[in-house]
């Protein structure tokens, strides 16, 4: 709980500082949607020599296995100060569900861990996380007529995590037989990310309404990227 809070302080204390240092600012505020793909840059398959320990994972467990593409979105409610000139920063706090998945095929899985006859769970054919993160975001960005262009990070403050272990198991009836089963732990953790990002949008005013189609690039863990579509809608200038 401390950390979440010094997590939130500290990533709003740039905000405090630039709004109370810059004349002849506006204020923007918009509920934020977007829906992302998540995919790997390089090869998916994951060898045996691949380094031991990452920020969240043992990478051994996942030796043989595939990175798999994943789906989520996005949805929050953003805060951002227009500076002078072009310039504007901004924060808020968005709640998005971030998944990573791992899968092994059943020959490969049955040749290194050498299943025996009747009944027994092999190992793992597939983990699924889901990771349910509050995040707050902080970005800087640059405005170039309609266009706006800008870059930052996300960080959780919240996480609740929902994780998934599919079995592969020997039916007892049958030796050829073989099928699956599920396990699935939920628990509220912390684990102190940061996601860099990237944004580009295009602003349609309406009055003193705001609408604004946007992609977005965010990186995470393994060489990963979410690819995001969206939109953003709210009041500006006041």
């Amino acid at each position: 709980m401390k950390a979440t809070l010094y997590s939130g302080l500290f990533l709003f204390l740039p905000l405090l500082i630039f709004s109370q240092a810059t004349r002849e600012k506006s204020f923007e505020i918009s509920i934020k949607v977007g829906y992302y793909y998540k995919f790997f840059l390089g090869n998916s398959y994951i060898k045996p020599s691949s380094p031991t320990s990452t920020f969240y994972y043992n990478w051994e467990q996942y030796a043989r296995f595939n990175k798999l593409p994943t789906q989520g979105f996005q949805v929050g409610v953003l805060f951002q100060y227009n500076l002078k000139g072009h310039w504007f920063l901004g924060s808020g706090l968005i709640a998005c569900p971030r998944k990573n998945a791992f899968e092994i095929d059943e020959d490969t899985l049955e040749e290194y861990v050498h299943l025996p006859s009747f009944p027994y769970i092999s190992g793992v054919k597939r983990y699924d996380y889901t990771y349910y993160n509050l995040e707050i975001p902080v970005f800087f960005g640059y405005r170039v007529n309609k266009f706006e262009f800008s870059a930052g990070v996300y960080v959780p403050v919240l996480v609740y995590s929902h994780t998934k272990y599919t079995y592969l198991v020997r039916d007892n009836s049958s030796f050829y037989h073989v099928f699956t089963t599920d396990k699935t732990i939920e628990a509220f953790e912390y684990h102190f990310s940061v996601f860099p990002s990237i944004q580009a949008g295009y602003r349609i005013n309406i009055n003193k309404f705001l609408l604004s189609p946007f992609i977005e690039l965010d990186f995470g863990e393994r060489v990963s990227i979410y690819a995001m579509g969206g939109i953003k809608i709210g009041l500006r200038e006041f």
